[in-house]
């Protein structure tokens, strides 16, 4: 039995080392190329509370969630420590674990984790909201029966010409007038104007270099992109700059689904494989 754990600072002996054979009082010959002979009861009971700590809690764990939940990836530790290259790597992995091995999340997760279960809709949008276009135009939802590369090819064809469809509906449907709102603290001056009013030239100038000021709180708003689900998610904290923005890329989620799509294939099918979901390498290496 092999405990791998380290001992508080100045503990007088290491645990992983005892635990290997070696006796508490230094002799290393007892047993000490022998594991199975080595017994769990030849630990202190302060080594064996160090052995049993679980390595993520709040309670006695050696690593705090807050900490590896409020971690932004953005690479100082790497900076402050670079002999390990994989810090950032190591806490996804704990993330990873702590949701899909041991249910774990941050509390203010559990309402997206539960509409995402139950209802296929994380972001809790109303139903009504998500599927409101869908009444206002006609089209065919394409799908095959077999689900290889060819039938994703076959799709993507089809796709394009229900898309067409749905955009000459669009069009159809559009009503006359000024597609911009017509606020002038938000909208630029039409470029006409530029040339012939300095008050327009001025009012773009600001506009374009100081932007317009948003009431804070936060948003999020997707549309159904050819590839998925692609949304912008913004926090605001009064002025003319987001304090946060995320972009949801479809193609980052797409690429789970090459693990499945590969098994029992041939290297040389993986450049098809990968090419039928079609994804934007911009959105997936961040």
């Amino acid at each position: 039995m092999c405990v791998e754990t380290y001992p508080p600072h100045g503990a007088k002996y290491d645990t992983t080392y005892i635990a290997f054979g070696a006796s508490a009082t230094g002799d290393d010959n007892e047993a000490c190329c022998q594991p199975e002979a080595v017994s769990f009861e030849k630990l202190t009971d302060a080594q064996k509370a160090e052995a049993e700590r679980p390595l993520v809690g709040k309670d006695g764990g050696v690593i705090d969630p807050d900490v590896i939940w409020s971690c932004t990836n953005c690479g100082a530790c790497v900076e402050e420590c670079p002999v390990d290259i994989e810090h950032v790597d190591h806490i996804v992995d704990m993330r990873r674990y702590q949701v899909m091995m041991e249910s774990e999340f941050p509390s203010e997760l559990s309402t997206l984790f539960k509409n995402l279960e139950t209802k296929g809709n994380p972001w809790g949008q109303n139903a009504s909201d998500r599927t409101n276009w869908i009444d206002e135009v006609d089209f065919d939802v394409i799908y095959t029966d077999n689900g290889d590369v060819f039938d994703r090819y076959r799709i993507r064809l089809y796709e394009i010409l229900e898309s067409a469809k749905i955009v000459r509906q669009c069009v159809e449907k559009m009503p006359a007038g000024d597609y911009r709102v017509q606020d002038k603290k938000i909208t630029p001056p039409p470029r006409a104007r530029i040339d012939e009013s300095m008050e327009a030239l001025i009012h773009h100038f600001k506009l374009f270099t100081e932007g317009f000021k948003v009431p804070p709180g936060e948003t999020y708003v997707a549309i159904e992109s050819p590839r998925g689900e692609i949304g912008c998610y913004l926090v605001s904290d009064g002025s003319s700059r987001p304090v946060r923005m995320h972009i949801r890329g479809p193609s980052f989620y797409n690429l789970q689904s090459i693990d499945p799509m590969g098994k029992e294939s041939l290297v040389a099918d993986a450049v098809a494989i990968v090419s039928s979901i079609d994804p934007i390498m911009g959105e997936v290496d961040r």
